[in-house]
């Protein structure tokens, strides 16, 4: 047969595709495993339809230009991937001898059969104007499987091909899944086909599986009791410390404010100043040179932390991860989230909510500290301990407004930079088993390149005073409402002005924080005020000290 020419558009060769997937729907099987591959191959044209849709192929004033930024590398992949889709569906030669069909003499299938992509077909429909009168099959050769061996053989052709269209194209693979599952869900009237769907997935697309078995247990316990999901749920849902959850009225005091501008942040949510000695690498030849910091940092040797108190569980991370508490920010129950995931997984179904998944319970936890090796070496060592709650996602932001006696203040912009080119660095050739892989996730680049970018052309927010330095901090995170805590990790001489810095109370006379103590910071609520509480965590054991090998003093003649 002719091929498919590559000289039509995307919106031509997207369309076509779409109609060839309908020859091979047209018919019934009497074999469940034929049935099985048939629902296969649909799926594929459920991806290629909800590739269509995010790219918008259909709506008013669309074009290839537009939706491809003008990028001609990617509008030419797009053409080969659909011509190349098109020929494999159309060429009746090669679907006899390679693919294991023959012309279907059966009659139509049953009309009232739910299709997994039949809402996105209606989608369509109403974008593209010619496909209003809806898709037709009349006069097309109707295909049935004849060899299960051969017609898996097209399934993964087509897959492979409709992969490379989203990933190569606009990318975003996971909203293409989230838009698959919703479409899932919306076939809980028809358990038979959720049934054959679950199974059809399971080797290629689990979690789409999982969606499946979820619709069908929201269309049996819809059936059986119209109110039992609820009730289930219900189990589920705790409520609130009534501490915990207090909200602030427009009669009431608001929380303890930061700044000139009054800013707040949630009262649930809490700082923390671990102070450690000085920079062990000062006045030693591996001294924290700015130039190198990336690769200092993730030299695993510079850690303030002694190695004993991970194992003892008495190390700064662990004692902070106590007093981070997930809870205080949802009403869903986390600590048996395994046992009832499939009874929210219901009711998003029933209420056409989300799927819930753990990571849409996380908190977020931020540690500040300054461009010093052994600093982002002990923030990582807390990282990796806070870590150990699956609820808690950490973030390092590796700050040059922090204070640190092995740079000058000019030079620590260098460190930032020196850090955001290595990282990139290592995630242009790191592979997922690298042990640097979780340090890695947690260095919040994005942030630290906004920030050089921001002190660069604004050197004198380098030189705040303490209390406009932690304004400066907490204002990053004064609308975030999932922000656990902040950790502020320092030197304690250049730490302790940040420690009682407004709106923080004094310490008591002739108390002065020292190395290896950590404080806490809390939001309490009493006579009609809120205020900042500051409480002693303890002390952490550090590792014991290096032996110097001082650098040779430099003639001047």
């Amino acid at each position: 047969m002719e091929p498919v020419s590559l000289s039509l558009g995307i919106a031509a060769l997207f369309t076509n595709c779409v109609q060839c997937f309908e020859y091979f729907k047209a018919t019934t099987t009497m074999r469940k495993d034929y049935d099985i591959l048939l629902l296969k191959l649909e799926l594929e044209q459920e991806r290629l339809l909800v590739w269509g849709e995010g790219v918008r192929i259909g709506e008013k004033d669309w074009s290839e230009e537009m939706t491809f930024d003008g990028d001609t590398n990617r509008q030419s992949l797009a053409r080969r991937c659909l011509t190349t889709i098109g020929i494999l569906l159309e060429d009746a030669e090669d679907l006899k001898s390679l693919y294991g069909v023959q012309p279907s003499t059966t009659a139509t299938g049953n009309a009232s059969t739910r299709s997994i992509s039949s809402n996105a077909l209606r989608r369509l429909r109403v974008r593209f104007a010619r496909f209003s009168g809806g898709i037709g099959i009349v006069g097309k050769t109707r295909w049935a499987i004849h060899d299960a061996v051969k017609f898996q053989k097209l399934v993964n052709h087509i897959r492979d091909l409709i992969d490379g269209l989203i990933r190569d194209t606009v990318g975003a693979p996971e909203m293409h899944d989230k838009e698959v599952q919703n479409d899932i869900a919306c076939m809980t009237d028809d358990i038979s086909s959720l049934n054959l769907l679950s199974k059809a997935c399971e080797d290629d697309y689990p979690s789409w599986s999982e969606v499946a078995k979820s619709a069908i247990n929201a269309s049996e316990i819809a059936t059986t009791d119209g109110e039992l999901a609820n009730d289930r749920v219900h189990m589920y849902q705790i409520d609130r410390d009534e501490e915990a959850s207090r909200s602030v009225s427009s009669d009431q005091v608001r929380p303890a404010w930061f700044g000139d501008g009054k800013f707040y942040i949630d009262t649930q949510t809490k700082i923390f100043f671990v102070l450690t000695e000085q920079c062990r690498n000062e006045g030693t030849d591996s001294f924290c040179d700015q130039a190198n910091l990336g690769e200092m940092a993730f030299a695993y040797s510079n850690s303030f932390i002694a190695p004993g108190a991970s194992y003892t569980g008495s190390s700064p991370g662990h004692w902070i991860a106590k007093e981070v508490y997930p809870q205080n920010f949802t009403t869903t129950d986390l600590k048996d989230w395994d046992e009832h995931q499939r009874t929210l997984e219901v009711r998003a179904i029933r209420e056409r909510l989300p799927m819930p998944t753990r990571s849409m319970f996380l908190v977020n936890t931020y540690i500040y500290c300054p461009p010093c090796a052994c600093q982002v070496e002990t923030a990582f060592e807390i990282c990796r301990s806070l870590k150990g709650n699956p609820n808690i996602d950490v973030r390092i932001r590796v700050d040059c407004r922090g204070t640190t006696s092995c740079s000058e203040l000019s030079s620590r912009v260098d460190g930032m930079n020196s850090l955001i080119e290595y990282v990139k660095s290592l995630e242009s050739v790191i592979a997922s088993d690298d042990y640097r892989i979780e340090r890695l996730r947690a260095i919040d680049r994005q942030w630290l390149e906004v920030a050089v970018d921001e002190y660069e052309e604004e050197v004198q927010a380098l030189a705040l005073p303490p209390s406009e330095r932690i304004s400066n901090i907490v204002r990053s995170h004064a609308e975030e409402e999932l922000c656990a805590a902040i950790i502020i990790l320092g030197e304690a001489d250049h730490c302790l002005p940040l420690v009682r810095a407004s709106p923080f109370p004094p310490f008591k006379r002739g108390r002065t924080p020292q190395e290896t103590e950590i404080y806490k910071m809390t939001q309490n609520y009493a006579d009609s005020n809120w205020y900042w509480q500051r409480n002693f965590m303890g002390t952490y054991a550090r590792k014991p000290q290096i032996k110097k090998r001082l650098l040779p003093t430099l003639s001047k003649t």
